[in-house]
C-alpha cells in the first residue's frame, strides 16, 4: 500500500528509485527541536558577543537609531514642531515671534531629514533592534 501511494505521488520511475535508495531514519520532532534550540542559542551567543565588542561610537549610533525610530521620538517631535508653529503664529501669549517665516524651522527639518536618511542607509544594528527576536 505504501508503494502504491508513492507511485501515484511521484511516478513509476521515481518510486522505483526511492524504493531502491538507502533510507534514512525519519527525523523525530524532539531531535528537530533540539537542533533548533542549539542554533538559536548559537545565534544569541553571537549577537551578545557582537554587542560586547561594539565600540562606543557603534553603541551610541545604535541607541540614537533606536530612539529616532520610536513612538516617543515621534510624540516629542510632534510637540516641539507644534509648539514652534504656535509660538511663531503668535498663538502662545507671552512668547515673542522668533521665526516669522519659518525659515529656521525649515532648516532644522532639512538637517534632520538628511541625518535620518543617513541613518536609514546604515545596516540594521544586530541585537535588540536588528533582525527577528531569538526565541527558543
Amino acid at each position: 500500500m505504501e508503494s502504491d501511494a508513492v507511485t501515484k505521488t511521484i511516478g513509476k520511475h521515481a518510486a522505483k528509485a526511492w524504493r531502491e535508495s538507502p533510507r534514512r531514519p525519519p527525523i523525530e520532532p524532539n531531535m528537530f527541536a533540539s537542533v533548533l534550540e542549539r542554533n538559536i542559542d548559537a545565534l544569541r551567543h553571537k549577537r551578545q558577543e557582537e554587542e560586547r565588542k561594539a565600540s562606543l561610537q557603534d553603541r551610541i549610533a545604535q541607541g540614537s537609531t533606536r530612539f529616532t525610530g520610536s513612538l516617543a521620538f515621534a510624540y516629542i517631535h510632534l510637540a516641539l514642531v507644534s509648539g514652534w508653529i504656535a509660538a511663531n503664529l503668535g498663538i502662545i501669549p507671552g512668547v515673542s515671534v522668533f521665526d516669522p517665516t519659518f525659515v529656521i524651522l525649515a532648516t532644522f527639518a532639512s538637517v534632520e531629514a538628511i541625518s535620518l536618511h543617513f541613518r536609514s542607509d546604515q545596516p540594521e544594528p544586530r541585537g535588540r533592534g536588528g533582525g527577528p527576536p531569538l526565541r527558543a
